[in-house]
């Protein structure tokens, strides 16, 4: 997700862990799979992952192209490799499989940062 010239990233895995990388280079590091509500939210991440590597081929460059100031990245790691859209954030939000993708997203971190920070909300 694009902030000023700078991204966050989010991370999750099938193995219901998860690593967000702040823009600032905070960190949160999640690795309680055992949580039901952060587990549900990491299968639906994922879940809506699946339906964007099933719509997009296969990066097959050595390296994938830098991702300028304002657009954002949405990246699925399959067994075949890479499987990305990249745009400007707006545009990606209005589309379909992209906004479903950012939906659930934006649901797992804010799930992620209340229950690493409970005292902040």
């Amino acid at each position: 997700m694009p902030v000023g010239n700078a991204h966050d990233i989010l991370a999750a895995y099938s193995d219901g862990t998860a690593r967000y990388l702040n823009y600032s280079g905070k960190a949160l590091i999640w690795e309680a799979p055992s949580d039901a509500g952060v587990s549900a939210a990491i299968s639906d991440w994922l879940s809506s992952g699946q339906v964007i590597a099933a719509s997009i081929g296969t990066w097959d460059q050595p390296s994938l192209p830098p991702v300028p100031a304002g657009h954002m990245r949405l990246a699925v790691l399959t067994p075949g490799g890479v499987r990305f859209g990249q745009g400007p954030a707006d545009v990606m939000q209005r589309e379909p499989i992209a906004g479903a993708f950012l939906i659930a997203a934006t649901r797992l971190l804010q799930l992620l940062t209340e229950l690493a920070h409970p005292d902040a909300t």
